[in-house]
C-alpha cells in the first residue's frame, strides 16, 4: 500500500496526515489513559452547531469550540474545529477539517483502520453508519490497556471525526453514545 494518499493528483504523506490528525488528539489519549476519574453527575448538554464546516454536535453545557485557519499558502488544510471534553472517566473529542480538494472517504478510512488517531492501537471492528444520509465508518477498540470509539464521515472537502477514549466503561457509558450518536450534517449534508 501506497505511504501516501492522493488528493485530487496532490500527495500528502501519511506521516504528515497523521501527525495533524494526532497532535490534535494525542493529549487527550493520554490524560485518559492516566485518568482515575470517579463518576460523575449526568452532564448537562447542549447543542453545538458548527456553521463554516457544516455539523451540529451535542456536549456538555459550557464548551467551546477552537477554531484555526490555515495559512493562505497552505497545500491542502484550509481550516478546522477541534472540541474536548473529559469526564466520567472519558474523553470525548471533535476534529473536523476543511481541505482544498474532496477527500477520499476509502483512504481516511484505511488510516483508521491502520491504528487509532494519537494511540496506534488498531480497532477491534468496524461498523458502517450513516450520519445524516450520508455514509459513516465508526472503527472500535475494546481492550484493557485503551478502548476507543472513533466515529469518521467524509462529505466532499470536509472529514469529521468524533471520539470516545477511555477504559472499557465507555462501551456501556449511554453519554458517550449520546455524543456519538449526536452528530448531524447541516445543510443536507451540503
Amino acid at each position: 500500500m501506497s505511504s501516501h494518499l492522493v488528493f485530487c493528483g496532490r500527495t500528502l504523506s501519511r506521516r504528515c496526515f497523521m501527525s495533524r490528525l494526532a497532535a490534535a488528539t494525542a493529549a487527550s489519549s493520554t490524560v485518559v489513559l492516566l485518568s482515575t476519574a470517579a463518576h460523575a453527575e449526568p452532564p448537562e448538554w447542549q447543542e453545538y452547531r458548527e456553521e463554516e464546516l457544516g455539523f451540529r454536535i451535542e456536549m456538555r453545557r459550557g464548551l467551546s469550540f477552537k477554531k484555526e485557519t490555515a495559512p493562505e499558502d497552505a497545500t491542502y488544510i484550509v481550516r478546522w474545529t477541534t472540541a474536548e471534553d473529559r469526564f466520567d472517566g472519558m474523553t470525548l473529542f471533535v476534529l473536523a477539517s476543511e481541505y482544498r480538494d474532496p477527500v477520499p472517504a476509502k483512504d481516511i478510512y484505511e488510516y483508521l483502520r491502520e491504528g487509532g488517531p494519537a494511540t496506534g492501537f488498531t480497532p477491534d471492528r468496524e461498523e458502517a453508519r450513516m450520519v445524516s444520509g450520508v455514509p459513516a465508518r465508526e472503527f472500535i477498540r475494546e481492550a484493557d490497556d485503551i478502548s476507543y470509539i472513533n466515529l469518521a464521515v467524509v462529505v466532499d472537502n470536509r472529514v469529521i471525526f468524533i471520539f470516545v477514549h477511555g477504559d472499557r466503561s465507555i462501551h456501556g457509558n449511554p453519554a458517550g453514545r449520546r455524543f456519538l450518536d449526536s452528530l448531524a450534517l447541516l445543510r443536507g449534508g451540503r
